[in-house]
């Protein structure tokens, strides 16, 4: 009697791990393709890079979804672990390329404000050394 009753509470145990673990890999299913389909949104998905490890995301769910429908919960874990990391890094990828882009749109913005400062700059120089020769000019007519 007592062999059966432990034998029952270790099964019942056994389906509740299981029904736990089925939850938890639905939830970790669903984080990471929130993160796949963030770093697929991003401008810089076109990135080889950012497209690489999107693409292994990708796969891997796919790989994690088969092994859950064999009940495979704990690789199908190890797997969307793998998925989402691989989002992660693309997701980090397109910002930092994003980020890039933008430094360099910033520094290009520089140099033509620099450039645009030297000529007016030059300008004034050359305007003001005209400005002054004509004054000189003038000033014998006047006396």
């Amino acid at each position: 009697m007592k062999t059966t009753t432990i034998t029952i509470a270790i099964t019942v145990l056994m389906g509740l791990s299981g029904c736990a673990n089925a939850r938890l890999s639905q939830r970790k299913l669903a984080q990471t393709q929130a993160a796949i389909d963030a770093a697929a949104r991003n401008e810089s998905a076109t990135n080889p890079h950012v497209a690489l490890h999107l693409e292994y995301a990708k796969d891997q769910v796919v790989r994690a979804k088969e092994l859950m429908s064999r009940h495979k919960e704990h690789e199908a874990q190890r797997m969307l672990d793998r998925a989402q990391a691989d989002a992660d890094l693309a997701l980090a990828l397109a910002e930092s390329a994003r980020s890039h882009q933008q430094a360099h749109d910033a520094w290009n913005e520089v140099k033509e404000l620099e450039q645009h400062a030297k000529e007016r700059t030059g300008d004034m120089s050359n305007g003001g050394q005209k400005q002054g020769m004509q004054q000189m000019h003038k000033a014998p007519q006047g006396q």
